[in-house]
Parts: C-alpha cells; structure tokens; sequence
C-alpha cells in the first residue's frame, strides 16, 4: 500500500478517487494522469473474500457481520490519513444495487452515507431473522457484504458520499 507520499496522495480530501469493490480487494483507484505513485490502493477485503472469510461461517448472521466488520476496520486503519474526506465515484454495479435499495433511481446521483446506514440498519433487521423480503432486500450474501464494507468505508474514512457514475 505504501505512505500516502509514495500514494501521490498528499492533502487530505482533495482527490477524487474511484471505488471499486473487488472479489478479493477493495481498491480506491486515482484518476488517469496522476503524475505519481499507484493507480490503485488496497482499502479492505474483496466481496467473495468477505464472504469466505466471514459470512459463510458457523453462526448467527449478526455475529458473522460484526466479525467482518472488526475485520475490514483492521484494514481501514491502514489506509492513509490523506484518503480520508476524499471526493469518491463509483459506477460499480454493487454500489448501484446499494443505491436502488436506498431509494436512489437516478443516473449520475449522490449516495451519501445515511442513506447507506440505513440500509444497513435494514440488513441488521434482517440478520436478526427479519426476512429480507419484508424490508426489500436482496437476500443475497454478495449484497450484505457490499453493504458492510461500504458503511465501514464511509464511516471510517469519512466519505459523505459517493457520486455514481456510469
């Protein structure tokens, strides 16, 4: 991952970065033409890692989303200081299905972070034994780790928002 001078990222919240949610990483990619350092760094966990590693365990739901939870808050805390507050894009598919949830119909539209904590609020309902019908989420483990990661993403790394692209 390196220092946040080796990153290029160098003065916190100044950059807009683009998120992607990986099988095995969850990266924050610099637009094309950064001058210096890599196109993309490791946040946290990928999707399928997340699910391997943690959701398909023995237990109750609840208990398997908290343990990913201290799990990806491990790995935020090594992403630079610099990325904090930074301006974030995504047009990754899992973000978009996080923003249909959240009520968000529209193209180019910002998905801030309550909206993703109260989708999250809604899944914890549902690890409950709530079922995820009732609250009209996708049952669906790729989905729950989405939704993890991105609140832990947000809060942590004190991202209002993420504007959705493409």
């Amino acid at each position: 991952m390196g220092d946040a001078s080796a990153s290029g990222l160098d003065v916190p919240g100044t950059h807009i970065l683009t998120l992607r949610l990986g099988a095995e990483e969850i990266q924050l990619v610099q637009p094309a033409g950064t001058p210096q350092g890599d196109p993309a760094q490791h946040i946290a966990p990928g999707i399928d890692a997340l699910i391997r590693e943690h959701l398909t365990r023995p237990g109750s739901m609840a208990f398997k989303i908290e343990v990913a939870i201290a799990a990806i808050e491990d790995e935020l805390a090594k992403v630079p200081a610099t990325v904090h507050g930074s301006a974030i894009t995504s047009g990754d598919p899992l973000v978009r299905d996080i923003a249909r949830v959240a009520g968000i119909e529209t193209a180019a539209a910002d998905l801030s972070r309550e909206a993703v904590e109260q989708v999250f609020q809604r899944l914890s309902a549902v690890a409950l034994g709530r079922p995820a019908a009732s609250e009209g989420l996708p049952d669906d483990l790729r989905f729950t780790a989405s939704v993890v990661l991105l609140r832990e993403f947000m809060h942590h790394l004190d991202i209002r928002s993420i504007t959705l692209t493409g």
